[in-house]
């Protein structure tokens, strides 16, 4: 099974909702046995920071082609990230309510993600992630996209 790692990388404004921005790293060998790397960005204007992380991924997995499984470790400074996505079979079967009841927050996201781990092994974990320094890039990003 080919591997891909994806380091995604998040600055907000603020703690609540508001302005955000990411970027999405992909790296895996090619067919050739070649390194590859591919960036994305991608910004929204009314959001959190668990949203923002989770778009980054969907955004970066949409990228893989889909005509072979992979295994997806997905590096993301996000605590929330990593523990969600270990329980999407679970949400899934529970028609994405928690133990409560309560729908889960994110959930059209979650749904996205969920379609990824029945194909490929998806795995997340907060290690790594000061293989790319992009801070300053993502505040030129954040203040851009604010004013």
């Amino acid at each position: 099974m080919k591997k891909i790692d994806i380091y995604i990388y998040t600055l907000t404004h603020s703690r609540g909702r508001g302005p955000a921005v990411y970027k999405a790293v992909l790296e895996f060998i090619r067919s050739n046995g070649t390194p590859y790397t591919l960036e994305i960005d991608g910004f929204d204007l009314e959001t959190t920071r668990n949203r923002i992380t989770i778009q980054a991924a969907v955004m970066a997995m949409r990228r893989i082609k889909l005509n072979e499984a992979y295994e997806i470790r997905i590096h993301a400074d996000s605590d929330y990230f990593a523990r969600m996505l270990k329980g999407t079979k679970v949400y899934a079967q529970h028609e994405w309510k928690t133990a409560a009841g309560k729908e889960i927050a994110n959930e059209d996201l979650w749904k996205q993600i969920y379609i990824f781990t029945q194909t490929n092994k998806v795995t997340a974990d907060t290690d790594q992630m000061e293989r790319y320094e992009c801070r300053k890039e993502l505040e030129e990003k954040l203040c851009s996209c604010t004013n």
